[in-house]
């Protein structure tokens, strides 16, 4: 099976996600799948850039910061991500790849328009692996309220 697997972390970036997601691309291949990890980067030059680790295609699209910065240009540079990445996307070989299922994985919340148009186009199923729900943790904690930021 073709799999398009869709997060915000993945190596050489050090946090559970990105290892997490690495070796369950590593395993897809193990067990004869083809998958495809498509990560947001904002420190490549051109729109897209194809590796591969091990026999996992990881696809590099060029998007806006979203670590290690300001709350304000977090949140815009989040919401704006996904757009850059279909944007990217499709100047990239994989405009016509025919995928049989999306996975994508949160937290980041905001892949969501970019799986929804991978699964829309190719007519297939997807899966959100949800890792936490940190506005809940944080509402508990008595760090946030539940204002406009915990609502968006």
């Amino acid at each position: 099976m073709r799999i398009a697997l869709i997060a915000d972390a993945f190596p050489p970036l050090r946090s559970s996600g990105a290892v997490q997601l690495r070796d369950l691309s590593l395993e897809m291949v193990r067990q004869g799948h083809e998958p495809t990890v498509m990560i947001p980067t904002p420190d490549i030059n051109q729109p897209w850039l194809l590796e591969d680790m091990d026999g996992v295609q990881v696809l590099r699209l060029k998007a806006p910061r979203t670590k290690d910065i300001g709350y304000v240009r977090r949140t815009i540079g989040e919401f704006l991500m996904p757009f850059a990445m279909l944007h990217n996307l499709r100047k990239s070989p994989f405009l016509d790849v025919r995928w049989d299922g999306i996975v994508w994985y949160s937290p980041t919340i905001f892949l969501g328009p970019i799986a929804n148009a991978l699964k829309k186009t190719n007519a297939c199923r997807s899966y959100l692996i949800v890792r936490d729900i940190f506005p809940e943790w944080a509402m508990d904690m008595g760090l946030l309220g539940r204002g406009l930021p915990y609502r968006f």
